[in-house]
């Protein structure tokens, strides 16, 4: 998906926009309350019930770090990923 943000300069409601559609063709879905309160149960669900999971954080339009967005993904443990859709300089 960088790949495609690289060749093209794009807002961060555009990255967003790309990585949710992307998201859900591969499976993936956004974390909701209802996520959380089932990850904090005790004793915990199976971890496979919530590896296609994200969390969708967006940089706030105060922040300038650059004027192209782009998606950084990381694994947040427990079979979820934290997504940050940011203006930076690659």
């Amino acid at each position: 998906m960088n790949s495609v943000l690289a060749t093209r300069c794009e807002s961060v409601n555009a990255a967003t926009a790309l990585w949710t559609s992307e998201a859900r063709t591969a499976g993936f879905s956004p974390t909701t309350l209802a996520y959380y309160r089932a990850v904090n149960t005790s004793p915990p669900p199976v971890a496979s019930r919530f590896d296609y999971y994200y969390t969708l954080v967006k940089q706030p339009a105060s922040q300038h770090t650059g004027s192209c967005a782009h998606v950084l993904v990381m694994r947040a443990g427990g079979g979820s990923l934290t997504v940050y859709a940011a203006r930076i300089t690659p």
